[in-house]
């Protein structure tokens, strides 16, 4: 039987955090995951119409957010969401990964009032957060990582958001 790739997108404009995240998920044990980067809110939102996610990962404060629109607002991880809610694409599970506190638990409360599963990662905790992941998606368990904790000094990362 062949089975389908999950999807993962990356939202992030970093291509170091990018070139990481990648090694991180490329291994054997995950031949069935196909990872998509996407580096600006215009990639990111092309993305989600045309895919299925399991997993979203996405970060606040993005490289070149163009002019201020009248609809959308600055094109950042808030605009990102803002679409998301408006449009529903079917996404299994968000991490919210920026650096910026405020913009990350903004981001998942409005996606966990939207009633999406999202969980905010500090940097710091990235990479268990994936090691985590990675070992729910090899299972095909992602519905499983709202339930998992992650360690953090920052107490706005110990609010409950949704999911």
């Amino acid at each position: 039987m062949i089975r389908k790739p999950r999807k993962i997108l990356f939202v992030d404009d970093s291509p170091h955090r990018w070139e990481h995240f990648n090694a991180m998920f490329n291994t054997p044990e995950n031949g069935h995951v196909l990872l998509l980067w996407a580096k600006n809110y215009d990639e990111a939102v092309a993305a989600l119409r045309k895919h299925s996610f399991a997993v979203v990962f996405l970060d606040h404060d993005l490289e070149d957010p163009g002019d201020w629109d009248a609809k959308v607002g600055w094109r950042d991880g808030t605009a990102i969401v803002d679409w998301i809610r408006e449009h529903t694409p079917d996404i299994g599970f968000t991490v919210c990964h920026s650096m910026n506190p405020v913009g990350r638990q903004r981001m998942c409360m409005t996606l966990g009032n939207g009633g999406y599963a999202a969980r905010p990662v500090p940097f710091y905790a990235f990479d268990s957060m994936v090691e985590t992941l990675n070992d729910l998606i090899a299972h095909g368990q992602t519905h499983e990582m709202d339930k998992t904790r992650v360690e953090s000094d920052d107490s706005e990362d110990r609010i409950n958001y949704g999911g």
